[in-house]
């Protein structure tokens, strides 16, 4: 992998997971909505190398590796949908 995720990226991830929230009817994020986006907000910022392409590796490969690595929280934060959104 030769890029790396910006910040803006992550805001970004955390949109779209509340977005996600709000469709599913909660005004909170569960990591589920995390995981969920994360392939389609981070995938295209990825560049696989040549070693990685040849191992069949792919970015949804490496999104899922890192995902793994991310521990559960041990408590829940408070991710509130703005009241605008939830009307």
């Amino acid at each position: 992998m030769r890029r790396e995720p910006t910040r803006i990226y992550s805001s970004h991830l955390i949109e779209s997971a509340r977005a996600l929230a709000c469709l599913r009817g909660r005004d909170y994020v569960v990591r589920d909505d995390v995981v969920y986006v994360a392939s389609d907000v981070l995938r295209h910022r990825l560049v696989i190398s040549y070693e990685a392409q040849a191992e069949n590796v792919t970015a949804d490969d490496l999104i899922a590796r890192l995902l793994e690595m991310i521990p559960m929280p041990k408590n829940v934060l408070n991710s509130r949908v703005p009241s605008v959104i939830r009307s």
